[in-house]
C-alpha cells in the first residue's frame, strides 16, 4: 500500500500551490487597487491576462509534455509562475501587475492540465477527487496568507513573496522526484512515441471535446466568480466586516476542498452522471441563495454551499473525458478543455465586474445566478450527447 500511495504525493502537493494564488486574489484585491490606484473592473482585467497566459500555454499541454517529459515541464513551468509571483509582489504600477498576471497564468496552467490527465489516465476519479481537494486547500489557505500578511506587514506584498517561494520549492521538487511521474507507467502508444494516432483520436472527438469545453467554459466561470467578487461585494454594499466576509470566502473554498475530500473517500460509491446533476442544480441554488438571503446568511452559509456543490464537477467532466474518448487522448483533451475553461474564469467575472463597475455591486447576486443557471441549463441539454460509447 505504502509503495502504492507514495506516487501521488507530489502531484497533491503541487495542487495545492496551484491553488494558493487563485484563492488570494479576491481577498488581497480592495489593497492591491490601492496600491496601483486601479479601476474596480481592474480584478477583471488581471483575471483575463492571467487567463491569456493560461491559454497561450495550455493548449499546447500535450506537446510539451512529450517534448519536456512532466517533471521537466512542471519545473519549467512552476519557474515562471513563482517569477511573477515575484514581479507582482514588487510591482510598483499597474502594468507590472498585468505582465504579472499573464507570467502567472502561463506557468500555471500545463502543470494543471497535465496532472489532471496523469491522475484521470493511472488512477481514476478517487484521486482526481483528491487532486482537486489539493488545489481548492490551496485556495483555501490563499485567504488566509494575505490576511496574515497585512495584520503582520501592514501588506498584501509579502503574500505573494511567500507564494513565490512555494512555486520554486514545487520546481524543485518535480525534478528531484521526477521518478514519481513514472511510477503510473504511460499507456503503450505513447510511450513508444505514436503520437499521430492519439491527433487523429482527438479529431474523431472533435464534437465531444468541444462540448464538454463549453462546460468547462461555464463551470469555471461560476467558481472562479464565486471566489473573487463576493468579498468587494459583501463589504462595499451589505455591510459585512472584512473579518467576516474574508472568512466567507475561506469557507466557500473550503468548502470545494471538503467536497473533493469526500470524492476522494466515496467516488468508487457514487454515479459520476447522478452525481454530476445534482452538483450543478446545487450551485445553482447556492447562488440564489447568495443574491436573496440576508448578508451573514449569504456569507457564512450560501457561499460555502456554492462551493461544496462544484467540489467534483472538475474532477467529473475530467474522468467523462476519459470515457467518452478513451485514455489515448485525454492528456490533449483535458488540455484543450482546461484551456476552454480557464478562459470562462477570466471573461465571466470580468463581464460581472464591468455589471458591477457599471450598476453597483449589489449586481453580483443576480449576475452570478444567472451565470449558474445558465451552466445548469446547458449542463442538461448536454447530457443526451455525452454518452459513453457501447462495448
Amino acid at each position: 500500500m505504502r509503495a502504492r500511495a507514495q506516487p501521488v504525493l507530489l502531484p497533491l502537493g503541487i495542487f495545492v500551490v496551484l491553488g494558493l494564488p487563485a484563492g488570494s486574489l479576491g481577498v488581497a484585491w480592495p489593497h492591491m487597487r490601492t496600491s496601483f490606484g486601479a479601476p474596480l473592473a481592474g480584478l477583471g482585467l488581471l483575471l483575463t491576462l492571467a487567463t491569456l497566459g493560461f491559454l497561450l500555454s495550455t493548449a499546447w499541454t500535450g506537446a510539451l509534455s512529450d517534448r519536456l517529459g512532466l517533471p521537466t515541464l512542471i519545473a519549467v513551468m512552476s519557474a515562471i509562475a513563482a517569477l511573477g509571483l515575484l514581479l507582482l509582489a514588487v510591482a510598483t504600477q499597474w502594468w507590472m501587475a498585468l505582465l504579472a498576471a499573464l507570467m502567472i497564468g502561463m506557468g500555471s496552467g500545463p502543470s494543471d492540465a497535465a496532472l489532471n490527465a496523469f491522475v484521470a489516465i493511472h488512477h481514476g476519479v478517487r484521486l482526481l477527487g483528491w487532486l482537486h481537494a489539493s488545489w481548492a486547500l490551496g485556495a483555501a489557505l490563499g485567504p488566509q496568507v494575505i490576511v496574515g500578511a497585512e495584520a503582520v506587514f501592514g501588506s498584501w506584498r509579502p503574500a505573494y513573496l511567500v507564494m513565490a517561494a512555494a512555486f520554486f520549492v514545487a520546481a524543485a521538487l518535480a525534478i528531484w522526484r521526477r521518478a514519481e511521474f513514472r511510477a503510473g507507467g504511460l499507456p503503450a502508444a505513447v510511450a513508444a512515441g505514436e503520437q499521430e494516432p492519439t491527433h487523429r483520436r482527438v479529431g474523431d472527438h472533435a464534437g465531444v471535446v468541444a462540448l464538454l469545453a463549453s462546460l468547462f467554459f461555464l463551470y469555471v466561470g461560476v467558481e472562479t466568480a464565486s471566489g473573487q467578487w463576493p468579498y468587494s461585494e459583501l463589504t462595499t454594499a451589505r455591510g459585512v466586516s472584512g473579518a467576516a466576509a474574508g472568512l466567507g470566502v475561506s469557507l466557500y473554498w473550503s468548502a470545494l476542498a471538503g467536497g473533493r475530500i469526500a470524492l476522494g473517500v466515496f467516488g468508487n460509491r457514487i454515479g459520476v452522471r447522478g452525481l454530476l446533476d445534482l452538483s450543478v442544480g446545487t450551485a445553482a441554488v447556492g447562488a440564489v441563495g447568495f443574491w436573496l438571503a440576508p448578508p451573514l446568511v449569504s456569507t457564512l452559509v450560501a457561499l460555502p454551499l456554492i462551493g461544496l456543490a462544484l467540489a467534483p464537477i472538475f474532477p467529473l467532466f475530467t474522468v467523462v473525458t476519459k470515457e467518452l474518448i478513451g485514455a489515448g487522448a485525454t492528456t490533449r483533451a483535458i488540455g484543450y478543455q482546461t484551456a476552454v475553461g480557464i478562459a470562462g474564469g477570466a471573461l465571466v467575472p470580468a463581464g460581472i465586474g464591468l455589471l458591477l463597475q457599471s450598476l453597483g455591486p449589489l449586481t453580483l447576486g443576480p449576475a452570478l445566478s444567472a451565470t449558474a443557471g445558465g451552466f445548469a441549463a446547458a449542463h442538461l441539454l448536454s447530457r443526451r450527447f455525452l454518452r459513453p460509447p457501447r462495448a
